[in-house]
């Protein structure tokens, strides 16, 4: 029998002392799973990788998440702020904050503060509205206010602005070829107003005493009402047109026919 180095007396060398991974005799302390002595299976510890894996290869990022995937790894916003999220807008603004991103304007500009005015047009102001409120209109008419009123004296036929008188019969005539300018051909000159509602006023030139024929067709060419069938003395002429009844908004066409000349012009009746 002899003493082992714990100083147990047997002659048994199967039961003998022995070191632990210390070096203590007869000690309890062993090495883990992570190579370390005495170290309990520590991630981050050994060979154990951050979640405490033998010869792992998780590891931990810039927003101490531990794992084996760098495709979610933290990353950092346009602030350097480590998993933030602000973001850089179209404008070049950092922030997080959605509600204030930059936007285009009408014209595509990405910040511009270019908008859609009452006309439709990117940028116009409103510079294409005319004196009478109207989107590319051209103004009153000839010695009429927007509201088609005349400005001027009316003449015997109820023109604005005609030369007709009263001659000794008491007939409404208009003057003299001599004491007027005639116009050099047949035309429509103004429909005013257009758009309107329920009344409109046909202007037209006659150059010479002729028969002249105005109507109104539907969008589609056909005959609805005939304003006017007969001859008519050289020099400006005016009719209206009341659309008061049995005719519904849309686009008509006014058609003046003299012999072989024949105008057409558009006009929208609004109710």
């Amino acid at each position: 029998a002899i003493f082992d180095e714990c100083g147990v007396c047997d002659n048994d060398p199967s039961n003998d002392c022995t070191q632990d991974c210390h070096g203590d005799w007869g000690g309890d302390v062993i090495v883990d799973e992570c190579g370390v002595c005495g170290g309990g299976n520590s991630p981050n510890t050994g060979t154990c990788d951050c979640a405490g894996t033998p010869n792992g290869n998780a590891y931990y990022d810039e927003c101490d998440v531990c794992d084996n995937d760098p495709s979610n790894d933290c990353t950092q916003d346009c602030h350097g702020d480590w998993g933030g999220d602000a973001i850089f807008d179209e404008c070049g603004v950092c922030d997080n904050d959605p509600s204030n991103d930059c936007t285009q304007d009408c014209h595509g500009d990405w910040g511009g503060d270019a908008i859609i005015d009452d006309c439709g047009v990117c940028g116009g102001n409103n510079i294409d509205i005319d004196e009478c409120g109207v989107c590319f209109g051209t103004g009153p008419d000839e010695n009429l206010d927007c509201d088609g009123n005349c400005l001027i004296e009316v003449d015997c036929h109820g023109v604005c602005g005609g030369s007709a008188v009263v001659d000794d019969n008491g007939t409404c005539n208009q003057l003299s070829n001599d004491n007027l300018v005639m116009p050099n051909s047949f035309s429509i000159t103004n429909i005013y107003p257009n758009p309107f509602n329920p009344i409109t006023t046909i202007s037209y030139y006659v150059p010479i005493y002729a028969s002249v024929t105005i109507d109104i067709n539907n969008i589609n060419g056909q005959l609805i009402e005939n304003l006017s069938n007969g001859f008519k003395n050289p020099g400006r002429h005016s009719i209206n047109w009341n659309a008061a009844n049995n005719f519904t908004s849309g686009v008509y066409l006014i058609t003046m026919t003299s012999g072989s000349f024949v105008e057409t012009q558009k006009v929208m009746l609004l109710k």
